[in-house]
């Protein structure tokens, strides 16, 4: 019995170490990476879906290139707030960076059921392509992530949720680094096909033709 429990004990200490010494650069170095995927989703011309995730260019017209772009937006933006705060949480919030991980990981796992599975039949757009195997574009991507972070976060979870050791200073040079170098080299890996760049350009000019309201141009809260 004795040994059970210094054993028990032992496990315990080991899942302690381990949470608070490397949640926090999995937090870093997978937030840099989410941040990098939600730019590229919000600020490419084509949200990376005819350039990368390949779907067909010659299904899409203007209005479904608009609303492919506004779920791109949709997919994007929460990519980006949430990579900056697993980034940030090493340094400014060290209390909540377990949290973040356990919390991206159950995010993956509700997106891959919910919208995988129970709800894949509904689209707004036309149907992206699938592999041989009929897996949707990142969709292995997205299982390794989810199945990455939620072995971190249970682990953290089973140590008793510990608050992890703050990254030190220098460790911020990883995302500065990471994000401009994966950015360029996914720009330049994965470039904009021919036949989609007249639809993309006439999007880019007349995107906000018919918007209620424009935050860079309006003041005073006006509206056309």
């Amino acid at each position: 019995m004795r040994s059970n429990k210094l054993h028990a004990a032992s496990m315990t200490v080991s899942l302690h170490a381990f949470a608070t010494s490397v949640t926090p650069w999995v937090a870093l170095i997978a937030g840099g990476q989410f941040f990098m995927a939600g730019c590229l989703h919000v600020f490419w011309h084509d949200g990376g879906k005819y350039r990368a995730a390949g779907f067909d260019v010659t299904r899409f017209d203007t209005y479904t290139h608009s609303v492919l772009m506004f779920m791109s937006c949709v997919e994007g933006s929460p990519q980006v707030v949430r990579g900056a705060l697993l980034v940030l949480s090493g340094f400014l919030f060290p209390e909540y960076a377990g949290a973040l991980v356990a919390y991206d990981a159950l995010d993956g796992i509700a997106l891959f059921f919910l919208g995988g599975y129970f709800f894949g039949g509904v689209k707004p757009v036309p149907s992206p392509p699938r592999g041989s195997d009929g897996t949707l574009p990142g969709s292995k991507l997205h299982a390794a992530k989810t199945v990455l972070m939620g072995a971190i976060g249970l682990v953290w979870i089973l140590a008793g949720r510990p608050v992890v050791e703050p990254l030190p200073p220098w460790a911020m040079l990883v995302p500065l680094v990471q994000i401009p170098a994966m950015f360029h080299m996914f720009s330049k890996t994965f470039v904009l096909p021919e036949e989609a760049r007249a639809m993309v350009a006439d999007y880019m000019v007349s995107k906000n033709k018919g918007a209620a309201y424009h935050p860079w141009r309006d003041s005073g809260g006006k509206t056309h």
